[in-house]
C-alpha cells in the first residue's frame, strides 16, 4: 500500500504544482482580477474618462455617451472596439 500512496502523492502534488502555474500565469498576463479590485486594464468612457464596470455599459453613466455598436443586420449591441458581429460576420461601425 505504500507504494500506491507514494504515486497518488506525486499526482497530487503535480496536479496542484501545474494549477499554481497556471494561475500565476494568469495573474502576470493581466487575466482576471485579484482581490475583487480593478483591472489594470479597466475600461473607461471615450469622451470623460469615467472608470466604467466590467463589461462596460451600454451608456456612460456619467456623459451619457454610447459604448456599444449596434450591428445593421442583426440588431444586437457590441462594446466599443468590436469590429464584425460575432453573431453573423456583418462589419460593424
Amino acid at each position: 500500500m505504500g507504494i500506491l500512496d507514494n504515486i497518488i502523492q506525486s499526482g497530487e502534488n503535480q496536479i496542484q504544482s501545474e494549477a499554481e502555474s497556471k494561475v500565476r500565469n494568469a495573474i502576470s498576463s493581466g487575466f482576471g482580477r485579484v482581490g475583487g479590485g480593478p483591472s489594470n486594464k479597466a475600461p473607461v468612457c471615450p469622451k470623460c474618462k469615467a472608470q466604467l464596470s466590467d463589461p462596460p455599459p451600454k451608456f456612460c453613466p456619467r456623459c451619457g455617451t454610447k459604448l456599444a455598436v449596434t450591428c445593421p443586420k442583426c440588431k444586437n449591441d457590441y462594446t466599443l472596439g468590436t469590429k464584425f458581429c460575432p453573431n453573423d460576420g456583418s462589419k460593424l461601425a
